[in-house]
């Protein structure tokens, strides 16, 4: 809450891409965090 940690975001991928994240998360490949980011359209989008 007082927003003293900051992690480290190593990677990001977007979630069509998990299989990419997971394969350089299990290669070791990555520093920090690894992130999937999901796409969320705007309300009333369809």
């Amino acid at each position: 809450a007082a927003g003293r940690l900051r992690p480290v975001i190593g990677q990001r991928f977007p979630l069509e891409r998990a299989a990419d994240a997971h394969a350089a998360i299990e290669a070791r490949a990555t520093v920090g965090k690894t992130l999937l980011e999901v796409s969320v359209p705007p309300p009333g989008a369809r």
